[in-house]
């Protein structure tokens, strides 16, 4: 027997066991889904301020982040001056938990030549809940606290350290604040 008709049998042996109208192929439509949340948006509101001050020594500012200040010995604020935590407000999609942190561990504020550190950042938030991670490699998760607004507001406090003959002058800088969505 020749190759084609046994191939030719096989072919029609194959296709009688399919009904008529079975379809030996088939296709579907299948749904495309994408969500694009807003993009995160930070502004200062109030800046962190550690005020006006004499220091006699070395000495520390703790300016925490609920408004508590902690004066090291030999420093004494002079006139109406008030430190304040930095006040951020952030705006985002809401119902996404979003990652709050501060970029640095410690930064430099400088009047000319002279320098201040400025270090072991706090964050904290007055709105609904979240998990502070304190200190250093700080870490503050806004969870489910952005309501339909979608705008929520959160603090930054930190230590200024203040040398022994700290030199006089008006010293400013920045520190980096970094937010994504978990």
């Amino acid at each position: 027997m020749d190759k084609k008709k046994i191939l030719a049998g096989t072919a029609m042996v194959a296709l009688s066991g399919l009904a008529a109208g079975e379809a030996v192929a088939a296709s579907a439509n299948i749904n495309i889904d994408a969500v694009v949340l807003r993009a995160i948006a930070l502004a200062e509101q109030s800046p962190l301020d550690f005020g006006t001050f004499s220091a006699t020594g070395a000495a520390t500012i703790q300016v925490d982040p609920d408004g508590t200040i902690t004066n090291g010995a030999g420093i004494t604020h002079i006139g109406a001056s008030t430190p304040n935590p930095a006040k951020v407000e952030i705006k985002a999609s809401a119902g996404y938990p979003i990652d709050v942190s501060v970029g640095a561990t410690a930064v430099s504020i400088t009047s000319g030549a002279n320098k201040m550190k400025v270090g072991t950042f706090d964050l904290a938030t007055t709105v609904g809940a979240g998990v502070n991670g304190g200190g250093t490699a700080e870490v503050y998760t806004l969870a489910g606290v952005l309501g339909a607004a979608a705008t929520a507001s959160f603090f930054a406090g930190a230590t200024l350290n203040v040398g022994a003959g700290q030199a006089a002058g008006v010293y400013s800088g920045t520190f980096v604040v970094n937010a994504s969505y978990q």
